[in-house]
Order: C-alpha cells, then sequence, then structure tokens
C-alpha cells in the first residue's frame, strides 16, 4: 500500500509538472494567429493599436468593392521620375505627403512594424491603427482621386511591394492622405 501511495504521489507530481509546462508554453504564443478576428458590430469604430497618434479610428463598410489593381504601365505613368525601369527600389525621399496605416491581419503590432518601415523610408506617418471592417486580400496602398496622390501611392506601392488601387466608398471620408492596409503577406523593405 505504502508503494502504490508513493506511485499515485508520484504520478500527480508529474501531471502537475507538465500541466504547468504547457500552460506556461501556450501562454506565451499568440493566439491571434490561431483564429480569425471577430469583426466589430457595424456600429462601432473599429478599435484603435495602443499606439497614441490622436485621430480615433473610423468606421469602414463591412466589405471593399472589388477594385483591380493598377496595371503595370498605369504604375509606371504615376511613379515618379527616376523610379521607372530601374529594378531598384528608388531613393527616400523627404517630402511625402500624410499615409494612415491600419491592421488588417493576424500579426499583433503589424500596423506598427509598418508605419516605422514607412517613417524610415522618410514618408509621414500620422496614424496607426486597425482595419476590421472586411477582409484585405493583400497589402494595398489607397489613394483619393488626385494626379498628386496617384502618384504618391504609386511611388509607396514601388518602394513597398504594395498593390495600389483608389480608395473605396468605406474609407473615401477617412482624413486625408494615402492609407495603407497591412495585412499578413506584409514584408519590411
Amino acid at each position: 500500500m505504502r508503494t502504490a501511495g508513493l506511485a499515485l504521489l508520484l504520478f500527480a507530481v508529474l501531471a502537475f509538472v507538465i500541466g504547468s509546462v504547457v500552460t506556461l508554453t501556450r501562454g506565451g504564443r499568440n493566439t491571434a494567429t490561431q483564429r480569425p478576428p471577430i469583426p466589430a458590430p457595424a456600429s462601432a469604430p473599429a478599435s484603435p493599436s495602443t499606439i497614441p497618434y490622436p485621430p480615433p479610428m473610423p468606421s469602414f463598410p463591412a466589405q471593399p468593392p472589388a477594385v483591380s489593381p493598377l496595371s503595370p504601365s498605369d504604375a509606371a505613368e504615376s511613379a515618379p521620375a527616376g523610379a521607372q525601369g530601374s529594378g531598384q527600389a528608388s531613393p527616400a525621399v523627404t517630402s511625402h505627403g500624410q499615409v494612415r496605416v491600419y491592421n488588417n491581419s493576424t500579426i499583433r503590432g503589424l500596423a506598427a512594424r509598418a508605419a516605422r518601415d514607412l517613417t524610415a523610408a522618410g514618408w509621414t506617418v500620422v496614424e496607426v491603427g486597425n482595419y476590421a471592417r472586411g477582409t484585405i486580400p493583400t497589402t494595398t496602398t489607397y489613394y483619393q482621386d488626385s494626379a498628386d496622390q496617384r502618384a504618391d501611392a504609386a511611388a509607396l506601392g514601388n518602394q513597398f511591394g504594395m498593390r495600389v488601387e483608389p480608395r473605396f466608398p468605406g474609407i473615401a471620408s477617412v482624413g486625408p492622405g494615402l492609407i495603407v492596409i497591412v495585412t499578413n503577406d506584409y514584408r519590411s523593405p
């Protein structure tokens, strides 16, 4: 009986140690990558990032309309001089317009990382937050309908390997400047 009691006690201690190790190792893992995000109700604004940028996150539609990306010839026409056909990333220019960066991925802090990359490349990031009103299929730069905006968007898209599109109705009135919505495929340059 004494041996059986000691064996049972040893088994309980072993189960406790294994349970503690499993709990601690799973606690450090980002569980957001295991399940899709729950979209916010239509009446609530998207939750902003913890980065202290002044404007609150605007509301967005449930799904953006399907818009085709710029063709290579359109992107080349609207790219700044010297950025076409060089085969290299264009050098950072110090006078860029405003950029708002929103995360539409399961990776925590991706918009903040992208904002740091854009800032390091000479872009002026004025807002960082989350886009939770639908799924964007790939990292995209959205521009307002003007030649200057389109040229800036093409330059940014070429510099960071992003798709470039005009703004869709849900983000049309977010604020001035470009909007970059980053997804799981975003890579730092």
